[in-house]
């Protein structure tokens, strides 16, 4: 009883945040589409109480995020403090944290991740989006194949260190609930170079909670026998953590899996050059 009421507190709290977010972005003409949580709760699952999340995640149009944010924190928001002597990766980052007036932590995002690792074409994200009831606001999501296509990314960015039991859950629900057109939605993973990527997170949701992923599209999605070898030595696809060595180091661990889940080696160098110019601009400002 105790859990149910502490989930339905947080709803609560996160739709207060986002009533105002609603009202100051409307104001500006920001459109803005709610990602994750909220979204999967009232799309893909029985109650929206069955969904926790413990934030809400926002995107805005790369080109407003700037307007977005000032709107926010000139309306009771305030940033979440980032950590220390990381000023210029803090100014790049996909995302700032908020905290809502009522202390409810927000995440507003440009992007699905940072330095360009995944990319995607967010207009055409706003163009599909869809319309979904956030408690008593009418909100907007991506539309199945591409709020997979996030689904797929987040698990990926964090080389699954962070991934939950719900988060594979979503996706199990997701496909098992929503029309997905799988041309489209393999069209896009390829050209976010996250094939791969998406290739162990659906693997995992059909053998963990025999997802119903058609064999045709893992066969397309799966990467050669060297890849497959080297993940999973670092991964399992059959139960969790799916991250294998929890106590290596964040870095040594991003440096193992990540150059195998992201597609096309240079343009996984490039992303690999954009954080390493980022941190070198923090060494030299100082603190």
């Amino acid at each position: 009883m105790a859990s149910a009421v502490r989930v339905m507190a947080g709803h609560l709290a996160a739709e207060a945040a986002y009533r105002i977010i609603h009202r100051v972005l409307g104001a500006r003409g920001i459109e803005h589409l709610v990602l994750k949580g909220p979204h999967l709760g009232a799309m893909v699952y029985d109650a929206v109480w069955e969904r926790g999340y413990g934030d809400l995640d926002v995107l805005v149009r790369p080109g407003q995020f700037q307007d977005a944010l000032l709107g926010l924190l000139d309306n009771g928001f305030s940033l979440k403090a980032g950590p220390a002597r990381r000023g210029a990766t803090i100014d790049s980052s996909y995302n700032r944290g908020l905290v809502s007036p009522l202390g409810w932590l927000v995440e507003l995002h440009r992007a699905f991740c940072a330095y360009d690792l995944y990319p995607v074409d967010y207009e055409a994200l706003f163009s599909r989006a869809v319309p979904f009831r956030f408690g008593q606001v009418e909100a907007l999501g991506l539309a199945p194949e591409d709020l997979l296509l996030h689904l797929v990314i987040h698990a990926a960015k964090s080389q699954y260190r962070t991934l939950e039991p719900k988060h594979v859950r979503d996706v199990t629900l997701l496909v098992a609930h929503q029309p997905m057109h799988w041309e489209p939605f393999l069209m896009r993973a390829r050209e976010s170079r996250c094939r791969t990527a998406a290739w162990v997170l659906l693997s995992a949701a059909v053998k963990i909670h025999d997802a119903q992923v058609p064999d045709e599209v893992l066969r397309r999605l799966r990467p050669s026998w060297v890849w497959r070898w080297w993940l999973g030595r670092w991964l399992t696809m059959e139960r969790f953590p799916l991250f294998r060595r929890p106590g290596l180091p964040l870095w040594l661990g991003r440096l193992l899996v990540a150059p195998a889940v992201v597609d096309g080696f240079w343009h996984g160098v490039a992303s690999g050059l954009r954080f390493a110019s980022l941190r070198l601009r923090d060494v030299w400002q100082g603190p």
